[in-house]
């Protein structure tokens, strides 16, 4: 059988008891390490687990799973996922590929930063598509965040966007993995505008940034894109919401958590 296991947006024990149940009772335990990171070391995690933890980078769990699903046909394997199993990433093609020979899949859910966005006091139903920013390759940087801000906006929508992340390691253990910060994602927003150049990005674009929602290291901060510099966050992970106009509820909620 394969287990998808979402653990969390943080810390060791945020994993649900069902999830912690099925981890200790695998006979084998991977942990995807590019998604996102835990507060945590390895050591902590196979403590809590009770067991040895395997580290997945990207490659392995996209591609080359063959392995994963080889074990899951005669064994209970456990893969976990930061936050929650689908939402701000998939694993759809992990999980089909196991159906399809005919290895059982369980799923066991968790919070994802998706939702955890809440905690700022916009609500949930006023959230539009969710989009990606990512580093820069040479030339190439996609306009898609570009314009999921600007049909949400459109459409009177907030705009979560999700920051680029190179990592393989899930932050266990001091790894050297990059974590996109604010000031680059606003950078590279700018740099979008004066390609796209429809007036969708500007210095007074209402701008809310949060810093390891739900973690020791947690910070909301609000105010405009021009004046990304006083935000003095400076701990992984970051995001970048761009809100629609407020409801009342919504602005009492933010000037009470930020």
């Amino acid at each position: 059988m394969l287990h998808l296991i979402g653990v969390g947006l943080s810390d060791p024990d945020d994993i649900t008891v069902k999830g912690l149940e099925k981890a200790k009772s695998a006979d084998k335990v991977y942990l995807e390490g590019y998604t996102s990171k835990l507060n945590a070391t390895q050591d902590e995690l196979e403590a809590l687990y009770e067991q040895s933890i395997t580290v997945a980078p990207r490659r392995q769990l996209e591609q080359d799973h063959d392995d994963i699903l080889d074990e899951a046909e005669n064994k209970d394997v456990a893969v976990l996922v930061i936050g929650d199993v689908f939402s701000a990433t998939t694993h759809s093609m992990l999980f089909v590929e196991a159906r399809e020979r005919g290895i059982p899949v369980d799923i066991v859910h968790n919070a994802s930063i998706i939702t955890a966005v809440s905690q700022t006091g916009l609500q949930l139903y006023k959230f539009g598509k969710t989009t990606s920013i990512v580093y820069p390759d040479g030339d190439w940087l996609p306009a898609t965040p570009y314009e999921a801000i600007r049909d949400n906006r459109d459409k009177g929508l907030h705009t979560l966007c999700l920051l680029d992340i190179k990592a393989d390691s899930a932050g266990l253990d001091g790894a050297e993995d990059t974590f996109m910060t604010a000031q680059e994602a606003v950078n590279i927003l700018y740099e979008l505008e004066r390609r796209e150049a429809s007036n969708v990005i500007t210095d007074d674009t209402p701008l809310i940034v949060v810093q390891d929602l739900t973690g020791p290291d947690q910070k909301i901060w609000t105010g405009e894109l021009g004046s990304i510099e006083a935000f003095d966050g400076d701990q992984p992970l970051h995001s970048l919401i761009l809100p629609a106009d407020l409801h009342d509820m919504e602005q009492t909620m933010l000037e009470h958590v930020s």
